[in-house]
């Protein structure tokens, strides 16, 4: 399969688990300002090469409440690609336009071998909530859920979804409109 190396791609897998807990817009530091504001910053910058300020996380109208969702953009599928530029695959960019990956990645075709072509650090994205995450690992034949690094989540975390743990918002073939890009 083409694409970057397993050594690639666990290395990506390592450097999303490090980022897990570095956001909380429930938490304020002690300048007043939400935690991991800055990382945010840098993923929209790194991704995009959209440079935002602090107000553009403040809610419209209420210039004392922050959002995590700057000017009403969500950055799940920005996070992963973040992930992957700060690895090494600078091919790779979030357009804020169409709210999709672009560059040396493509959304996987169906085909009978289809689940089994996915890999870790592939990039997962339910069709349904239009929600992208980064996948962790790669269920079994029999597995129908696995586990995931999702940006975005509450309070603009970063979460693990492990299905060892908890079943609840965690991701699966058949269960949420699941699909997913491919690493070029």
């Amino acid at each position: 399969m083409a694409g970057p190396s397993l050594e690639v791609r666990m290395r990506i897998v390592a450097f999303a688990q490090r980022c897990v807990g570095q956001v909380n817009f429930g938490s304020l530091d002690f300048n007043g300002r939400p935690t991991g504001i800055d990382l945010l910053k840098t993923m929209f910058e790194v991704a995009t090469g959209v440079v935002l300020q602090d107000s553009d996380f403040k809610k419209p109208g209420k210039k004392d409440e922050w959002t995590w969702r700057p000017k009403g953009k969500d950055w799940c599928g920005i996070f992963v690609v973040y992930c992957y530029v700060k690895n090494g695959l600078d091919g790779i960019s979030w357009n804020l336009a169409t709210g999709k990956p672009a560059g040396t990645i493509k959304l996987s075709k169906w085909s009978k071998d289809w689940r089994s072509q996915m890999q870790i650090a592939d990039m997962g994205v339910v069709r349904s909530a239009s929600h992208h995450f980064m996948i962790a690992s790669v269920p079994s034949k029999t597995e129908t859920r696995f586990s995931s690094i999702d940006g975005n989540q509450e309070w603009g975390a970063i979460k693990n979804k492990d299905p060892g743990k908890y079943v609840s918002g965690t991701h699966g073939f058949g269960i949420d409109n699941f699909s997913y890009y491919i690493l070029l």
